[in-house]
């Protein structure tokens, strides 16, 4: 019995020939389910169920414009570094819920490419009903590389009419959206959210941000040459800001807005006020010509002005916001010292730290209001 037993044991478990080619086909549509799946319903699922972290992340990347043929806002941010480091959007969408928010900040940016940019939208169906321009005068002037950067720029501007198709070419980027939005399904589990950790950010730093003597830190931003002070330093000496070129462009941007109805709204990005300090005279009246020409055909226009004193020099230190930064050196009292710092860390002249974001924010959605804007720039198309 014990023999037999055995024997039968021995044919049940024998490998049948048709055993193998079963795995493969099985293995191969499993995999192409899971790809189907991120394909078709990750650019929907994912952005509900991670909306928060998406914005969230808008803050440190340019990586925004490639997501912008499969999200298809109605209300855009576009500019340069500064516009993702210069807004909290998780702030400005709370505040106008109606709007479908995204953004395009590519740093370098020309405004030549912000025309093209806009084209490629409106060629490609993805037309947003606002747009708001975050304006910098570097954006207008002579610089070192301008060439092969405006080009690099054209080549991610041209990738957004790719994501207009069925066919996501990122695909890895697709299955991460979908692990996160699985993730986001479970309860009281956890992975580090992008917008938690930006609001444990902004609850940490503001205090101390706010707790920094100005004087002390204008002294600082004065005297150390850091990276962004040399940089600036040695660029401002030879730039020119092109009126002759960018005012044309400019009038051409203006033509394509209205003809698309486009609302646009262009804002004068604040900078810190040492670095505002170190432009010329003429710079600054050439930036403002450009501006001028543009804002003809802008439904809002928020200027230099208008934001005078909303952001300060201590909103430009610690932009990465390192919790390790050595705030109490900087504040009234002057505990410690800032020595032992990397000096490129401790400030950067035109980009706002997280406080000083959600102060602009604030400020911009106040204007808004103010202006009874709200329904017409942030309402769906």
């Amino acid at each position: 019995m014990t023999e037999q037993s055995g024997i039968v044991g021995s044919d049940l478990n024998a490998k049948q020939p048709g055993d193998q080619p079963r795995i493969l086909p099985f293995f191969l549509g499993s995999l192409s389910a899971l790809i189907i799946f991120a394909i078709w319903i990750s650019p929907i699922f994912s952005e509900r169920a991670v909306e928060a972290d998406y914005l969230a992340e808008l803050r440190d990347s340019s990586e925004s414009c490639r997501s912008i043929g499969r999200r298809r806002p109605t209300l855009l941010f576009l500019g340069d570094s500064h516009t993702y480091a210069d807004w909290n959007f998780l702030s400005f969408q709370n505040a106008f819920p109606a709007a479908h928010i995204g953004s395009c900040g590519i740093g370098g940016l020309y405004f030549e490419s912000v025309e093209y940019l806009v084209k490629q939208l409106v060629e490609n169906e993805l037309t947003p009903r606002t747009i708001i321009y975050g304006a910098s005068l570097r954006q207008f002037a002579t610089g070192k590389n301008k060439a092969e950067q405006t080009a690099e720029h054209s080549k991610l501007i041209s990738e957004i009419k790719i994501r207009n198709s069925w066919l996501h070419p990122n695909l890895l980027d697709n299955l991460k959206q979908v692990y996160r939005a699985l993730i986001a399904t479970i309860p009281n589990l956890d992975f580090g959210s992008s917008s938690k950790i930006q609001t444990d950010k902004l609850r940490f730093h503001s205090p101390l941000v706010q707790s920094i003597d100005e004087s002390t830190v204008t002294e600082v931003m004065s005297r150390i040459q850091n990276l962004s002070r040399r940089s600036w330093d040695e660029y401002l000496h030879q730039a020119k800001v092109e009126v002759g070129v960018y005012q044309p462009i400019a009038k051409d941007l203006c033509k394509l807005v209205l003809t698309a109805k486009i609302h646009l709204v262009v804002i004068e990005l604040p900078e810190s006020p040492v670095l505002n300090g170190l432009y010329s005279a003429e710079q600054k009246r050439n930036y403002r010509a450009i501006l001028n020409r543009l804002e003809k055909c802008a439904i809002l226009s928020v200027t230099e002005d208008d934001l005078a004193g909303t952001l300060a020099n201590r909103h430009f230190v610690n932009r990465w916001a390192d919790p390790e930064f050595p705030y109490q050196a900087l504040g009234a009292d002057h505990i410690g010292n800032i020595d032992g710092y990397n000096a490129d860390l401790l400030f950067d002249l035109d980009h706002a730290n997280l406080v000083g974001a959600e102060l602009l924010t604030a400020k911009i959605i106040d204007v808004i209001r103010a202006r009874k804007l709200e329904e017409q720039l942030t309402r769906a198309l």
